[in-house]
């Protein structure tokens, strides 16, 4: 992907997802721990860094933070703007821009 339009993306979602927010996982990735249907709370957006080629967020993972694949959970409680700013990225990505 075009790192313009990836940084697009960033600055977008940073200043629409409402953080904390309790999420669930809807599929399984190779580089996340999380199991389908397993609840969490997403407590940010991931540095910058992390998200060279995909936009991940951070979850509370034990007394630690984890960073997964935005495109990895669906929003559960949470306002309609971060709903829809979820929504609109698992759009994006199932179109094939992801990378």
């Amino acid at each position: 992907m075009n790192p313009n339009v990836l940084w697009g993306w960033y600055c977008y979602l940073e200043d629409v997802l409402k953080f904390p927010f309790q999420a669930r996982c809807i599929s399984k990735k190779a580089s996340s721990p999380l199991r389908v249907g397993q609840e969490i709370e997403v407590v940010g957006l991931a540095d910058s860094e992390d998200c060279a080629h995909e936009v991940k967020v951070t979850i509370r993972w034990g007394d630690d933070t984890l960073a997964i694949p935005l495109s990895q959970i669906e929003g559960v409680k949470t306002t309609a703007t971060t709903k829809q700013a979820i929504s609109d990225w698992h759009y994006w990505v199932a179109r094939g821009y992801e990378y």
